[in-house]
């Protein structure tokens, strides 16, 4: 249902954890926030550089 509503409102991304990440249907790609490894899709929503994404946690000062 929530994958039907997202397509129907035009979206392209569809962050949630449930369902597999990365997988698109209907023009809608499902990105789980929580991966172990960082999403293309997700980091260019947000504004973020793939290569920001990439860095481990200590580089980032954390």
């Amino acid at each position: 249902m929530i994958l039907a509503t997202a397509k129907r409102a035009g979206w392209r991304l569809l962050i949630s954890e449930d369902g597999q990440s990365g997988r698109s249907l209907g023009g809608v790609t499902i990105v789980n926030p929580f991966a172990a490894e960082p999403s293309p899709p997700l980091a260019e929503a947000l504004g973020i550089g793939w290569r920001l994404t990439r860095m481990p946690i200590a580089a980032c000062g954390r």
